[in-house]
């Protein structure tokens, strides 16, 4: 006999299941919380510092846990320590969806930043503008996206940072 919506959401939510609930006040309002979750992104990301685990693939490249922490690390200590980004600091991303997009998101938030997501289709005169309206730091722009002939990691112009896709044993 199948189980009902309900039924299931109890079974799998239930005392001693790895998805079990319980209820927590957040600032003075009941919320139903995962209680064996990590307490933020931060307990996320520290998980997977060591998986070896295969986390994502493109095309032929295939990116471990540990890999792409590795990656969204160096790139959130570079924003802090190079680039002076400070907590709450906007930064843009205007790339296509590739594993160059996920480590700049993380390591974005891993310094601190807010990822302002931007779309990979943008003109130069729109991301100026977005810009003006998110008042972010910089923005990484993927080299594709200017039909440039040049290929490079990373080139900061003024409040524009151009990526290519990088590989992973960059």
């Amino acid at each position: 006999m199948a189980l009902s919506y309900d039924e299931a959401v109890a079974q799998i939510s239930g005392p001693g299941s790895p998805f079990e609930t319980m209820e927590e006040s957040v600032n003075g309002v009941s919320f139903r919380v995962f209680k064996n979750a990590p307490p933020n992104l931060r307990g996320i990301f520290d998980g997977a510092r060591l998986d070896d685990n295969i986390f994502l693939v493109y095309e032929d490249e295939e990116w471990s846990y540990k890999k792409v922490m590795e990656h969204a690390d160096a790139l959130g200590y570079a924003l802090v320590h190079e680039y002076g980004i400070k907590k709450g600091d906007r930064v843009g991303i205007a790339m296509r969806n590739s594993p160059s997009w996920i480590v700049l998101y993380m390591g974005i938030l891993m310094a601190g930043g807010v990822a302002t997501l931007l779309g990979g289709a943008r003109a130069p005169l729109a991301l100026g503008m977005a810009r003006e309206v998110s008042g972010h730091t910089f923005t990484f722009l993927e080299w594709a996206l200017l039909n440039l002939p040049i290929v490079g990691l990373m080139l900061l112009i003024g409040w524009l940072v151009i990526v290519g896709f990088f590989p992973i044993d960059v």
